[in-house]
């Protein structure tokens, strides 16, 4: 309080370039904090691991011109054991590397709402690192699914061929030029319409913020391939590298030709596939309406990776 009413008065003083170096110094100490870190490196048995690289990215208030918490990063081998110290910063993030064994990833903040006292002591924290499996080579498919009033495109996946959307219309011509089915996903994005034929869509609120973009009604996925399915998957984790080893095994069943999109989602949703006796994972974009020159249209973007192994359901790349 006593800051702030120091920054009112210069303000009104006519000292604006002082009040803005007060109100900096207050920004800065806001994000600075005392992190005191000691732990131990192990194997998932609980062993020691020596020849490690650790990369230290120490998070701090850069200025009032670029308000994102500035990097600074460092790396230094470790063994077995790890520490670090800082007195002011607003957090860190800790990267463990070593040959045969997955990336982990352990960050601590100090300007938590759950920490007045701008502190973090862990002196006795353990970081597991994971013994890489057999890695397989995958076959990478993408495209974008569009849906307007007159037209709804699908993305035939081809084994070993490019994909590319085109319309549902001309499906039979595809198929008749294919002599082998199996080796053929088609993937459709479906969604409600009135009785006009126009997309019916929504408002939803996205949360902590007042924009409210338009959603279509009750989207799906509709995977057209005759053997197989797909399977949605919630991720434990925000980071991509530990969501890859989430994913590392494709369940054996449970498959459903459907998978109804979440709106109330806005990030990227991941989800299993079985193609005949093959496996795959894949990606889908947040789904949303657009306003295009011939009106309304729903897109989403596509990404799968798939074992081109039969039988094979790992999905270790």
């Amino acid at each position: 309080m006593e800051r702030a009413r120091q920054m009112q008065e210069l303000m009104q003083a006519g000292k604006e370039e002082e009040a803005m170096k007060l109100y900096e110094q207050i920004m800065r100490q806001s994000f600075s904090g005392k992190i005191r870190l000691k732990g131990t490196i192990v194997d998932a048995e609980g062993m020691p691991l020596d020849d490690v690289l650790m990369e230290v990215i120490t998070l701090e208030f850069d200025s009032l011109r670029n308000t994102d918490l500035k990097e600074i990063k460092q790396e230094q081998p470790v063994s077995a054991t790890f520490t670090y110290a800082c007195d002011n910063c607003a957090g860190v993030r800790l990267e463990f590397r070593k040959d045969g064994y997955y990336l982990e990833k352990v960050e601590y903040v100090t300007y938590a709402d759950d920490n007045p006292n701008m502190e973090v002591i862990k002196p006795d924290e353990k970081v597991v690192l994971e013994k890489r499996g057999v890695r397989v080579a995958s076959k990478r498919y993408s495209g974008t699914l569009k849906v307007s009033r007159n037209e709804t495109e699908v993305l035939p996946f081809s084994f070993g061929q490019r994909s590319r959307a085109v319309p549902v219309t001309r499906l039979p011509e595809i198929a008749a030029r294919k002599q082998h089915l199996d080796d053929v996903l088609y993937l459709e994005l479906k969604v409600k319409r009135d009785a006009d034929g126009e997309i019916a869509t929504q408002e939803l609120q996205r949360p902590g913020s007042s924009h409210k973009p338009r959603k279509p009604v009750e989207p799906i996925l509709d995977f057209t391939h005759a053997d197989g399915g797909l399977i949605v998957y919630q991720p434990k984790s925000r980071f991509i590298r530990k969501i890859d080893r989430e994913m590392k095994r494709a369940p054996a069943r449970g498959y459903q030709p459907i998978l109804a999109l979440d709106l109330e989602t806005w990030d990227t949703q991941y989800f299993y596939c079985r193609i005949g006796k093959r496996y795959c994972r894949g990606t889908i974009s947040p789904v949303s309406v657009n306003r295009g020159s011939n009106g309304d249209y729903v897109s989403l973007h596509v990404s799968i990776r798939l074992n081109p192994t039969e039988g094979d359901s790992n999905l270790e790349f």
